[in-house]
């Protein structure tokens, strides 16, 4: 029996396929980059880069939502990964995000970068579904537990 471990396993085996089985359907075709002022597609910056590029006011975290909106526009119908959104909170923190930059603000390390919650957790105020249809309308009144 090998000791290779299992992130070992998954990386050697089929999961090298992966990025390949979307093309795989037929008439499939990639979403448009959205290119921006700095010329570099946000959605796919690390996320390291994308806040200090916004610490340096290179980028600007509105201009980085709004890139990030216009991709899950683009893809969610395909692969409905996002099952709630809430883009114009995401605006008000990002009109925000920039007062802070512009001000002169402490920062935190990953400041005007966008993030994602998994539908799993409870999201005070944001419909969470945990996945299922059944839940479909439920809003917490409350954060999961950090």
């Amino acid at each position: 029996m090998s000791d290779m471990s299992r992130r070992d396993f998954v990386k050697s085996s089929a999961a090298g396929l992966l990025p390949m089985a979307p093309r795989l359907r037929l008439g499939w075709t990639p979403a448009p980059a959205v290119r921006t002022t700095v010329g570099q597609d946000f959605c796919f910056m690390p996320a390291t880069e994308l806040a200090a590029a916004v610490r340096t006011r290179k980028v600007s975290p509105i201009e980085v939502v709004h890139a990030v909106y216009t991709r899950i526009r683009g893809i969610n119908p395909r692969i409905n990964a996002f099952c709630t959104l809430t883009e114009e909170r995401a605006h008000l923190a990002a009109k925000e995000a920039e007062i802070a930059v512009m001000r002169g603000d402490r920062l935190g390390a990953l400041h005007g970068v966008p993030v994602s919650i998994k539908d799993l957790l409870l999201t005070r105020g944001v419909r969470t579904m945990f996945g299922s249809r059944t839940r479909e309308n439920y809003v917490p009144e409350e954060d999961a537990p950090s």
